[in-house]
């Protein structure tokens, strides 16, 4: 078996090397352990004190964020209703869309009706006839009065005068005719 002087070395000296590079890193480290420690510690207060003001400001608008979370809720809870009226108002609109629809359909028919209604003329002439009726109810009635008179003084014209015994009540006077032209 035959051995290679210069991988064994090769192999030596690595490792050499290697404990150099250990050494002075252990220098290095011990050096900066200090440091590190004085830097964690440093880094552990900063951790402490964000997480002291996290809480403070938690608990300082705590009362807010649960605001916030009910107004979140709320906000989803009026979404749903409007949502929902926004569905109802949709079917009413349809219904009202349907009534307004029969209902134009029903004055159409009413129209059509209210047409032949709407002529005055046979109404007109009831009030024409009216007011010849009460003028000729007013004419009969001052003849009727007239004849009413004339036939009074007629009666009293023709009692028998007990003073004057021809005059009979089966005459009559020619003047107390009645014309009624």
């Amino acid at each position: 078996m035959t051995v290679n002087h210069k991988h064994e070395d090769n192999w030596r000296h690595r490792l050499q090397q290697n404990m150099i590079e250990m050494q002075s890193l252990g220098v290095v480290f011990s050096t900066l352990e200090p440091q590190l420690m004085h830097v964690s510690k440093l880094v552990t207060d900063e951790l402490r004190q964000i997480k002291s003001k996290e809480d403070g400001l938690g608990q300082r608008f705590r009362h807010q964020v649960d605001e916030y979370t009910k107004a979140k809720t709320q906000h989803k809870r009026l979404g749903d209703a409007h949502n929902e009226h926004t569905e109802n108002a949709k079917d009413l609109s349809d219904e009202l869309e349907c009534i307004s629809d029969e209902l134009m359909t029903g004055k159409k028919k009413m129209d059509g009706k209210a047409s032949s209604m709407t002529d005055a003329t046979p109404l007109v002439e009831i009030r024409a006839a009216i007011q010849r009726l009460r003028k000729e109810n007013t004419l009969l009635d001052t003849r009727i009065g007239v004849l009413d008179y004339e036939l009074t003084i007629s009666r009293t014209n023709n009692k028998p005068d007990e003073r004057n015994p021809e005059h009979s009540p089966d005459e009559s006077d020619d003047d107390n005719s009645f014309d009624n032209d």
